[in-house]
Protein backbone atom coordinates (compact mmCIF):
# COMPACT_ATOMS: atom_id res chain seq x y z
CA UNK A 1 0.00 0.00 0.00
CA UNK A 2 2.87 2.37 0.72
CA UNK A 3 4.78 1.47 -2.91
CA UNK A 4 1.10 2.65 -4.24
CA UNK A 5 1.38 5.97 -2.21
CA UNK A 6 4.82 7.07 -3.09
CA UNK A 7 5.76 5.35 -6.28
CA UNK A 8 2.46 3.97 -8.35
CA UNK A 9 1.39 7.18 -9.48
CA UNK A 10 4.98 8.54 -10.55
CA UNK A 11 4.85 5.37 -12.51
CA UNK A 12 1.90 6.66 -13.86
CA UNK A 13 2.71 9.84 -15.08
CA UNK A 14 5.93 9.02 -17.24
CA UNK A 15 3.49 6.69 -19.06
CA UNK A 16 0.96 9.36 -19.38
CA UNK A 17 4.35 11.89 -20.53
CA UNK A 18 5.50 9.44 -23.03
CA UNK A 19 2.33 8.29 -24.63
CA UNK A 20 1.14 12.13 -24.92
CA UNK A 21 4.08 12.82 -26.74
CA UNK A 22 3.67 10.43 -29.36
CA UNK A 23 0.35 11.06 -30.20
CA UNK A 24 0.35 14.87 -29.93
CA UNK A 25 3.03 16.27 -31.73
CA UNK A 26 3.51 19.29 -29.71
CA UNK A 27 3.38 17.99 -26.60
CA UNK A 28 6.92 15.77 -28.02
CA UNK A 29 9.46 17.41 -25.78
CA UNK A 30 6.99 16.49 -22.26
CA UNK A 31 7.63 12.45 -23.65
CA UNK A 32 11.65 13.40 -22.39
CA UNK A 33 10.40 14.53 -19.14
CA UNK A 34 8.26 11.32 -18.74
CA UNK A 35 11.79 9.34 -19.84
CA UNK A 36 13.08 11.29 -17.15
CA UNK A 37 10.89 10.45 -14.33
CA UNK A 38 10.64 6.63 -15.62
CA UNK A 39 14.86 6.87 -14.87
CA UNK A 40 14.49 8.23 -11.29
CA UNK A 41 11.75 5.72 -10.03
CA UNK A 42 14.69 3.02 -11.66
CA UNK A 43 17.09 4.43 -9.74
CA UNK A 44 15.20 5.75 -6.69
CA UNK A 45 12.42 2.78 -6.22
CA UNK A 46 13.83 0.52 -4.25
CA UNK A 47 11.14 -1.69 -3.73
CA UNK A 48 10.17 -5.32 -5.64
CA UNK A 49 7.16 -4.26 -7.28
CA UNK A 50 9.22 -1.35 -9.04
CA UNK A 51 9.89 -3.32 -12.50
CA UNK A 52 5.77 -3.80 -12.12
CA UNK A 53 5.46 -0.12 -12.28
CA UNK A 54 8.04 -0.24 -15.35
CA UNK A 55 5.79 -2.09 -17.03
CA UNK A 56 2.07 -0.01 -16.47
CA UNK A 57 4.28 3.10 -17.46
CA UNK A 58 5.10 1.43 -20.58
CA UNK A 59 1.85 0.02 -21.30
CA UNK A 60 0.71 3.32 -20.65
CA UNK A 61 2.48 4.21 -23.17
CA UNK A 62 1.44 2.13 -26.19
CA UNK A 63 -1.69 2.18 -25.05
CA UNK A 64 -1.75 6.13 -26.26
CA UNK A 65 0.47 5.01 -28.95
CA UNK A 66 -2.19 2.32 -30.38
CA UNK A 67 -5.29 4.30 -29.20
CA UNK A 68 -5.87 4.29 -32.90
CA UNK A 69 -7.52 0.86 -32.52
CA UNK A 70 -10.35 2.30 -30.64
CA UNK A 71 -11.54 3.96 -33.74
CA UNK A 72 -11.72 0.94 -35.24
CA UNK A 73 -15.77 1.00 -33.15
CA UNK A 74 -17.98 0.54 -35.01
CA UNK A 75 -16.90 -2.38 -36.77
CA UNK A 76 -18.56 -2.34 -40.28
CA UNK A 77 -16.68 -4.68 -42.33
CA UNK A 78 -17.90 -7.76 -40.83
CA UNK A 79 -21.36 -9.29 -42.60
CA UNK A 80 -22.62 -10.16 -39.57
CA UNK A 81 -24.05 -7.94 -36.55
CA UNK A 82 -22.53 -7.75 -33.70
CA UNK A 83 -23.83 -5.87 -30.50
CA UNK A 84 -22.38 -2.73 -29.18
CA UNK A 85 -21.51 -3.36 -26.29
CA UNK A 86 -19.79 -6.88 -28.04
CA UNK A 87 -17.76 -4.32 -30.06
CA UNK A 88 -16.67 -2.75 -27.00
CA UNK A 89 -15.59 -5.03 -25.44
CA UNK A 90 -13.72 -6.88 -27.71
CA UNK A 91 -12.36 -3.13 -29.16
CA UNK A 92 -11.35 -2.87 -25.23
CA UNK A 93 -10.09 -5.91 -24.39
CA UNK A 94 -7.92 -5.89 -27.57
CA UNK A 95 -6.59 -2.72 -27.07
CA UNK A 96 -5.35 -3.20 -23.31
CA UNK A 97 -3.62 -6.47 -23.66
CA UNK A 98 -2.10 -5.27 -26.53
CA UNK A 99 -0.60 -2.47 -24.41
CA UNK A 100 0.45 -4.78 -21.68
CA UNK A 101 2.32 -7.23 -23.87
CA UNK A 102 4.23 -4.32 -25.16
CA UNK A 103 5.37 -3.34 -21.75
CA UNK A 104 6.55 -6.08 -20.45
CA UNK A 105 9.25 -3.69 -22.14
CA UNK A 106 9.50 -1.61 -19.33
CA UNK A 107 10.14 -4.46 -16.97
CA UNK A 108 12.81 -5.07 -18.30
CA UNK A 109 14.17 -1.63 -18.78
CA UNK A 110 13.58 -1.16 -15.21
CA UNK A 111 15.79 -4.32 -13.92
CA UNK A 112 18.41 -3.56 -16.71
CA UNK A 113 19.13 -0.18 -15.17
CA UNK A 114 18.57 -1.33 -11.35
CA UNK A 115 21.53 -3.92 -12.37
CA UNK A 116 23.91 -1.33 -14.05
CA UNK A 117 23.21 0.68 -11.02
CA UNK A 118 24.08 -2.61 -8.68
CA UNK A 119 26.95 -3.76 -10.33
CA UNK A 120 28.35 -1.00 -12.56
CA UNK A 121 28.20 1.96 -10.06
CA UNK A 122 31.86 2.27 -9.51
CA UNK A 123 32.49 3.24 -13.10
CA UNK A 124 32.61 6.67 -14.30
CA UNK A 125 28.83 8.23 -15.02
CA UNK A 126 29.55 8.80 -18.17
CA UNK A 127 29.49 4.90 -19.24
CA UNK A 128 25.66 5.11 -17.98
CA UNK A 129 25.44 7.21 -21.34
CA UNK A 130 27.09 4.16 -23.49
CA UNK A 131 25.50 1.20 -21.33
CA UNK A 132 21.96 2.79 -20.70
CA UNK A 133 21.03 3.72 -23.97
CA UNK A 134 21.33 0.19 -25.11
CA UNK A 135 19.83 -1.60 -22.57
CA UNK A 136 16.42 0.83 -23.46
CA UNK A 137 16.46 0.06 -27.06
CA UNK A 138 16.73 -3.64 -26.51
CA UNK A 139 14.07 -3.36 -23.91
CA UNK A 140 11.95 -2.03 -26.75
CA UNK A 141 13.06 -4.53 -28.76
CA UNK A 142 12.43 -7.36 -26.02
CA UNK A 143 8.64 -5.80 -26.17
CA UNK A 144 7.95 -6.58 -29.65
CA UNK A 145 9.44 -10.05 -29.32
CA UNK A 146 6.98 -10.74 -26.23
CA UNK A 147 4.41 -9.07 -28.32
CA UNK A 148 4.56 -11.22 -31.24
CA UNK A 149 4.66 -14.86 -28.38
CA UNK A 150 1.13 -13.49 -27.41
CA UNK A 151 0.08 -12.77 -31.36
CA UNK A 152 1.16 -16.15 -32.51
CA UNK A 153 -1.62 -17.22 -34.86
CA UNK A 154 -2.22 -18.81 -38.55
CA UNK A 155 -0.85 -15.53 -39.87
CA UNK A 156 1.54 -14.63 -37.15
CA UNK A 157 5.14 -15.81 -35.99
CA UNK A 158 7.58 -15.25 -33.31
CA UNK A 159 9.78 -12.23 -34.57
CA UNK A 160 10.24 -8.35 -32.99
CA UNK A 161 8.41 -6.50 -36.19
CA UNK A 162 5.67 -4.47 -34.52
CA UNK A 163 7.52 -1.19 -33.22
CA UNK A 164 4.76 1.09 -32.59
CA UNK A 165 5.53 3.17 -29.91
CA UNK A 166 8.95 3.33 -29.48
CA UNK A 167 10.48 6.36 -27.87
CA UNK A 168 12.76 7.38 -30.49
CA UNK A 169 9.97 8.32 -32.81
CA UNK A 170 9.06 10.91 -29.92
CA UNK A 171 12.31 12.95 -30.91
CA UNK A 172 11.02 13.24 -35.09
CA UNK A 173 9.60 16.05 -33.79
CA UNK A 174 12.87 18.17 -33.75
CA UNK A 175 14.49 18.40 -37.18
CA UNK A 176 18.22 18.42 -35.74
CA UNK A 177 17.50 15.17 -33.84
CA UNK A 178 15.61 13.70 -36.81
CA UNK A 179 18.95 13.26 -38.59
CA UNK A 180 20.03 10.06 -35.97
CA UNK A 181 17.56 8.42 -38.05
CA UNK A 182 20.33 8.30 -40.54
CA UNK A 183 22.10 6.50 -37.88
CA UNK A 184 20.32 3.49 -37.15
CA UNK A 185 16.22 4.22 -37.51
CA UNK A 186 14.11 4.80 -34.81
CA UNK A 187 17.02 2.22 -32.88
CA UNK A 188 19.45 5.11 -33.25
CA UNK A 189 16.48 8.12 -32.34
CA UNK A 190 15.69 5.59 -28.98
CA UNK A 191 19.20 5.30 -27.80
CA UNK A 192 19.45 9.40 -28.27
CA UNK A 193 16.01 9.34 -26.29
CA UNK A 194 17.73 7.69 -23.07
CA UNK A 195 20.54 9.65 -23.26
CA UNK A 196 18.37 13.03 -23.36
CA UNK A 197 16.02 12.33 -20.69
CA UNK A 198 18.81 10.64 -18.85
CA UNK A 199 20.28 14.49 -18.95
CA UNK A 200 17.19 15.38 -17.82
CA UNK A 201 17.18 13.13 -14.64
CA UNK A 202 20.64 14.58 -13.77
CA UNK A 203 19.22 17.88 -13.71
CA UNK A 204 16.85 16.95 -11.81
CA UNK A 205 18.47 18.90 -8.22
CA UNK A 206 18.72 22.14 -10.47
CA UNK A 207 15.14 22.85 -12.32
CA UNK A 208 15.90 26.02 -13.71
CA UNK A 209 18.74 24.18 -15.67
CA UNK A 210 16.21 21.36 -16.75
CA UNK A 211 13.79 23.64 -17.85
CA UNK A 212 15.82 25.65 -19.86
CA UNK A 213 17.44 22.92 -21.57
CA UNK A 214 13.49 21.39 -22.25
CA UNK A 215 12.65 25.01 -23.46
CA UNK A 216 15.95 25.04 -25.70
CA UNK A 217 14.93 22.10 -27.35
CA UNK A 218 11.49 22.64 -28.15
CA UNK A 219 11.91 26.13 -29.25
CA UNK A 220 14.96 25.17 -31.91
CA UNK A 221 12.34 22.35 -32.63
CA UNK A 222 10.85 24.46 -35.16
CA UNK A 223 13.91 25.75 -37.20
CA UNK A 224 15.33 24.06 -40.01
CA UNK A 225 12.66 22.10 -40.83
CA UNK A 226 12.98 19.55 -43.94
CA UNK A 227 12.04 21.39 -46.77
CA UNK A 228 11.03 19.06 -50.27
CA UNK A 229 14.02 18.72 -52.30
CA UNK A 230 14.01 20.42 -55.48
CA UNK A 231 14.31 18.33 -58.41
CA UNK A 232 16.67 19.15 -61.12
CA UNK A 233 17.27 16.78 -64.38
CA UNK A 234 15.43 13.40 -65.28
CA UNK A 235 12.65 12.33 -62.70
CA UNK A 236 10.06 9.39 -62.26
CA UNK A 237 6.26 10.52 -62.70
CA UNK A 238 4.78 8.65 -60.39
CA UNK A 239 0.71 8.60 -60.16
CA UNK A 240 -1.35 7.37 -57.11
CA UNK A 241 -5.16 6.87 -56.96
CA UNK A 242 -6.72 7.05 -53.33
CA UNK A 243 -9.72 5.85 -52.50
CA UNK A 244 -13.10 5.84 -50.47
CA UNK A 245 -15.90 4.07 -51.50
CA UNK A 246 -18.74 3.32 -49.64
CA UNK A 247 -17.79 0.76 -46.75
CA UNK A 248 -21.61 -0.58 -47.47
CA UNK A 249 -20.75 -1.75 -50.93
CA UNK A 250 -18.06 -4.30 -49.58
CA UNK A 251 -20.75 -6.31 -48.20
CA UNK A 252 -22.34 -7.80 -51.64
CA UNK A 253 -20.78 -8.81 -54.75
CA UNK A 254 -23.06 -6.42 -56.70
CA UNK A 255 -21.47 -3.61 -54.45
CA UNK A 256 -17.60 -5.21 -55.07
CA UNK A 257 -18.27 -4.66 -58.43
CA UNK A 258 -19.53 -1.27 -57.97
CA UNK A 259 -16.20 -0.17 -56.78
CA UNK A 260 -14.23 -2.00 -59.52
CA UNK A 261 -15.89 -0.34 -62.21
CA UNK A 262 -15.46 3.56 -60.15
CA UNK A 263 -11.53 2.44 -59.98
CA UNK A 264 -11.44 1.84 -63.24
CA UNK A 265 -12.65 5.06 -64.69
CA UNK A 266 -10.15 6.35 -62.19
CA UNK A 267 -7.48 4.05 -63.66
CA UNK A 268 -8.28 4.94 -67.24
CA UNK A 269 -7.61 9.13 -66.28
CA UNK A 270 -4.44 7.95 -64.22
CA UNK A 271 -2.76 6.44 -67.17
CA UNK A 272 -3.41 9.06 -69.44
CA UNK A 273 0.11 10.81 -70.31
CA UNK A 274 1.76 7.20 -69.81
CA UNK A 275 3.35 8.13 -65.92
CA UNK A 276 6.35 5.67 -65.27
CA UNK A 277 4.25 4.06 -62.15
CA UNK A 278 0.64 4.07 -61.20
CA UNK A 279 0.08 3.00 -57.35
CA UNK A 280 -3.04 1.82 -56.08
CA UNK A 281 -4.24 1.52 -52.65
CA UNK A 282 -3.98 -2.13 -50.91
CA UNK A 283 -7.09 -3.98 -51.49
CA UNK A 284 -7.70 -2.11 -54.62
CA UNK A 285 -8.27 -5.92 -56.35
CA UNK A 286 -7.91 -4.00 -59.86
CA UNK A 287 -6.85 -7.16 -61.94
CA UNK A 288 -9.18 -9.33 -59.65
CA UNK A 289 -6.76 -11.09 -57.73
CA UNK A 290 -9.61 -13.74 -56.78
CA UNK A 291 -9.08 -14.89 -60.09
CA UNK A 292 -6.01 -16.42 -62.20
CA UNK A 293 -4.29 -12.95 -62.41
CA UNK A 294 -3.11 -13.55 -66.00
CA UNK A 295 -6.24 -12.99 -67.04
CA UNK A 296 -6.58 -9.56 -65.23
CA UNK A 297 -3.24 -8.50 -66.86
CA UNK A 298 -4.59 -10.00 -69.99
CA UNK A 299 -8.12 -7.74 -70.12
CA UNK A 300 -5.35 -5.09 -68.57
CA UNK A 301 -3.48 -4.66 -72.12
CA UNK A 302 -6.64 -5.81 -74.08
CA UNK A 303 -7.69 -1.97 -72.80
CA UNK A 304 -4.45 -0.16 -72.69
CA UNK A 305 -2.49 -2.10 -75.37
CA UNK A 306 0.27 0.90 -75.71
CA UNK A 307 0.34 1.23 -72.19
CA UNK A 308 3.86 2.12 -70.77
CA UNK A 309 3.35 2.09 -66.94
CA UNK A 310 4.39 -0.14 -64.31
CA UNK A 311 1.20 -0.85 -62.07
CA UNK A 312 0.99 -1.94 -58.40
CA UNK A 313 -1.91 -3.83 -57.30
CA UNK A 314 -2.86 -5.59 -54.68
CA UNK A 315 -5.96 -7.91 -52.97
CA UNK A 316 -6.30 -10.60 -51.16
CA UNK A 317 -6.23 -14.52 -52.83
CA UNK A 318 -5.89 -18.04 -52.34
CA UNK A 319 -2.13 -19.12 -53.30
CA UNK A 320 -1.80 -23.12 -53.02
CA UNK A 321 -4.19 -23.22 -50.41
CA UNK A 322 -2.82 -20.58 -48.62
CA UNK A 323 -5.49 -16.98 -47.75
CA UNK A 324 -2.61 -14.54 -48.82
CA UNK A 325 -2.67 -10.73 -49.70
CA UNK A 326 -0.65 -10.45 -52.77
CA UNK A 327 0.88 -7.22 -54.40
CA UNK A 328 1.33 -7.36 -58.45
CA UNK A 329 3.27 -5.79 -60.85
CA UNK A 330 2.89 -4.99 -64.66
CA UNK A 331 5.25 -4.26 -66.62
CA UNK A 332 5.11 -2.84 -70.00
CA UNK A 333 8.09 -4.05 -71.27
CA UNK A 334 7.76 -7.57 -71.34
CA UNK A 335 3.61 -7.52 -70.24
CA UNK A 336 5.34 -9.77 -67.65
CA UNK A 337 3.33 -9.88 -63.69
CA UNK A 338 5.10 -10.45 -61.28
CA UNK A 339 3.35 -11.07 -57.58
CA UNK A 340 5.13 -11.10 -53.92
CA UNK A 341 3.27 -11.73 -50.64
CA UNK A 342 2.35 -9.37 -47.92
CA UNK A 343 4.76 -10.21 -45.09
CA UNK A 344 3.36 -9.04 -42.19
CA UNK A 345 -0.32 -9.51 -40.50
CA UNK A 346 -2.27 -7.14 -38.80
CA UNK A 347 -3.45 -9.32 -35.29
CA UNK A 348 -7.15 -8.98 -34.84
CA UNK A 349 -7.64 -7.54 -38.42
CA UNK A 350 -6.18 -10.23 -40.79
CA UNK A 351 -5.84 -13.41 -38.06
CA UNK A 352 -6.76 -14.37 -35.18
CA UNK A 353 -4.05 -15.16 -32.56
CA UNK A 354 -4.42 -18.04 -31.04
CA UNK A 355 -5.00 -16.79 -27.50
CA UNK A 356 -7.40 -14.35 -28.42
CA UNK A 357 -9.32 -17.01 -30.32
CA UNK A 358 -9.45 -19.91 -27.52
CA UNK A 359 -10.11 -17.15 -25.03
CA UNK A 360 -13.14 -15.91 -26.62
CA UNK A 361 -14.36 -19.34 -27.23
CA UNK A 362 -14.13 -19.93 -23.56
CA UNK A 363 -16.48 -16.76 -22.73
CA UNK A 364 -18.22 -15.79 -25.59
CA UNK A 365 -19.70 -17.32 -28.45
CA UNK A 366 -17.96 -20.00 -29.94
CA UNK A 367 -19.99 -20.17 -33.23
CA UNK A 368 -19.37 -16.20 -33.27
CA UNK A 369 -15.49 -16.84 -33.18
CA UNK A 370 -15.50 -19.70 -35.48
CA UNK A 371 -17.50 -17.41 -38.16
CA UNK A 372 -14.83 -14.86 -37.39
CA UNK A 373 -11.58 -17.02 -37.29
CA UNK A 374 -12.74 -18.31 -40.88
CA UNK A 375 -13.58 -14.59 -42.21
CA UNK A 376 -10.26 -13.23 -40.89
CA UNK A 377 -7.60 -15.90 -41.53
CA UNK A 378 -4.86 -14.73 -43.94
CA UNK A 379 -1.27 -15.98 -43.96
CA UNK A 380 2.00 -14.99 -44.98
CA UNK A 381 2.43 -16.44 -48.18
CA UNK A 382 6.13 -18.04 -49.58
CA UNK A 383 6.30 -15.18 -51.69
CA UNK A 384 7.92 -12.33 -49.75
CA UNK A 385 11.20 -12.04 -51.54
CA UNK A 386 11.23 -9.29 -53.56
CA UNK A 387 14.55 -9.79 -55.52
CA UNK A 388 12.38 -11.59 -57.74
CA UNK A 389 10.23 -8.19 -58.84
CA UNK A 390 11.45 -6.32 -62.21
CA UNK A 391 14.42 -4.20 -62.50
CA UNK A 392 12.51 -1.23 -63.29
CA UNK A 393 10.23 -1.97 -60.37
CA UNK A 394 9.84 -0.25 -57.21
CA UNK A 395 10.37 -1.30 -53.79
CA UNK A 396 6.72 -2.47 -52.14
CA UNK A 397 6.14 -2.14 -48.54
CA UNK A 398 2.33 -3.51 -47.92
CA UNK A 399 -0.31 -2.12 -45.57
CA UNK A 400 0.77 -2.12 -41.99
CA UNK A 401 4.83 -3.26 -42.97
CA UNK A 402 5.48 0.06 -41.68
CA UNK A 403 5.31 -1.17 -37.84
CA UNK A 404 8.28 -2.94 -38.98
CA UNK A 405 11.82 0.13 -37.82
CA UNK A 406 13.70 -2.53 -39.95
CA UNK A 407 10.74 -2.40 -43.22
CA UNK A 408 11.81 -0.59 -46.26
CA UNK A 409 15.39 -1.79 -44.99
CA UNK A 410 14.27 -5.46 -45.47
CA UNK A 411 12.59 -4.46 -48.90
CA UNK A 412 16.12 -3.01 -49.83
CA UNK A 413 18.47 -5.69 -49.15
CA UNK A 414 15.98 -7.86 -51.19
CA UNK A 415 15.69 -5.89 -54.41
CA UNK A 416 18.94 -3.02 -53.37
CA UNK A 417 17.95 -0.54 -56.65
CA UNK A 418 14.83 0.55 -56.77
CA UNK A 419 13.83 3.92 -57.77
CA UNK A 420 11.30 4.25 -54.77
CA UNK A 421 9.60 2.17 -52.44
CA UNK A 422 5.83 1.97 -53.03
CA UNK A 423 3.39 1.79 -49.92
CA UNK A 424 -0.13 0.74 -50.64
CA UNK A 425 -2.05 1.45 -47.43
CA UNK A 426 -5.99 0.79 -46.72
CA UNK A 427 -7.06 2.48 -43.52
CA UNK A 428 -11.16 1.53 -44.12
CA UNK A 429 -11.26 -0.54 -40.48
CA UNK A 430 -11.08 2.89 -39.00
CA UNK A 431 -12.59 5.85 -38.77
CA UNK A 432 -10.80 9.41 -39.06
CA UNK A 433 -8.05 8.00 -37.55
CA UNK A 434 -5.91 11.32 -36.85
CA UNK A 435 -3.48 10.22 -34.38
CA UNK A 436 -2.38 6.99 -35.94
CA UNK A 437 -2.23 9.54 -39.72
CA UNK A 438 0.70 11.13 -37.60
CA UNK A 439 2.24 8.32 -36.32
CA UNK A 440 2.34 6.54 -39.90
CA UNK A 441 4.03 9.59 -41.29
CA UNK A 442 6.64 10.08 -38.45
CA UNK A 443 7.33 6.09 -39.05
CA UNK A 444 7.44 6.75 -43.15
CA UNK A 445 9.84 9.99 -42.58
CA UNK A 446 11.83 7.70 -40.00
CA UNK A 447 12.34 5.09 -42.29
CA UNK A 448 12.70 7.07 -45.82
CA UNK A 449 15.82 8.77 -43.83
CA UNK A 450 17.46 5.78 -42.68
CA UNK A 451 17.76 4.10 -45.58
CA UNK A 452 17.61 7.30 -48.25
CA UNK A 453 15.32 6.59 -50.28
CA UNK A 454 11.69 7.75 -51.68
CA UNK A 455 8.41 6.43 -49.92
CA UNK A 456 5.08 7.22 -51.79
CA UNK A 457 2.28 6.05 -50.30
CA UNK A 458 -1.49 5.56 -51.96
CA UNK A 459 -4.39 5.01 -49.41
CA UNK A 460 -7.77 3.79 -49.02
CA UNK A 461 -9.43 5.59 -46.43
CA UNK A 462 -6.39 8.00 -46.14
CA UNK A 463 -4.15 10.18 -47.95
CA UNK A 464 -1.50 9.42 -50.16
CA UNK A 465 1.63 11.48 -49.56
CA UNK A 466 5.61 10.83 -50.71
CA UNK A 467 8.15 10.72 -48.44
CA UNK A 468 11.82 12.05 -48.94
CA UNK A 469 15.20 11.15 -47.84
CA UNK A 470 15.52 14.11 -45.93
CA UNK A 471 12.48 13.72 -44.12
CA UNK A 472 10.15 15.95 -45.50
CA UNK A 473 6.44 15.48 -46.92
CA UNK A 474 6.68 15.99 -50.64
CA UNK A 475 3.14 17.96 -51.58
CA UNK A 476 1.34 15.74 -54.39
CA UNK A 477 -0.35 17.24 -57.77
CA UNK A 478 -4.46 16.68 -57.90
CA UNK A 479 -4.88 15.16 -61.35
CA UNK A 480 -8.20 14.54 -61.21
CA UNK A 481 -11.43 14.47 -58.79
CA UNK A 482 -13.80 11.43 -59.33
CA UNK A 483 -16.55 9.40 -57.78
CA UNK A 484 -14.86 8.00 -54.58
CA UNK A 485 -11.20 8.36 -56.03
CA UNK A 486 -8.30 11.07 -56.89
CA UNK A 487 -5.72 10.57 -58.66
CA UNK A 488 -2.32 12.29 -57.64
CA UNK A 489 1.06 13.02 -58.98
CA UNK A 490 4.10 13.31 -57.64
CA UNK A 491 7.77 13.74 -59.47
CA UNK A 492 10.95 11.55 -57.87
CA UNK A 493 14.23 11.77 -59.06
CA UNK A 494 16.18 9.10 -61.05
Amino acid sequence: MMWCKQSLWWWVLSGVLLGMALVLPLMWVLGIVGGGVFIWRSFEDRSRLAPLGGWLAWAIKYAFANCHMLTTYPIEWLSVKVTTTAQILLIGFSWLTLSLWLGVGGLLAVIGIRVYQKQFQMLPRYWAVVILPLVWVVSEIFGSFFFSLMMLGPGGDVNTTYGVGYSGYILAEHAWLLQMARVAGVYGLSALFFVLAFIVWILKNKPKAAVGVLLLLFVTGFVGQPTPPTIEGDSYVVRIIDTQFDRVLLMTDEGKEEIHQKLSAGVAVALEDDPDYLVLPEGANFLKHEYPLSRGAQQFWSNYPNSKTILIDSGATEYRGQPVVEAAVLDPRDRSISIVDKRYLVPQGEFIPYFYSTLFSWFGSASFMSYVDNRIRLEVGPRTNQSTLPEASPGILLCFEVVAPTGVRTVLREKPQVPFVAHPISHQWFHEPVMWWHETDVMLKVQAMWNGIYITSSGNYVAGKTYAPNGAIVPMDTVVFGDGWVVKEVKIPR
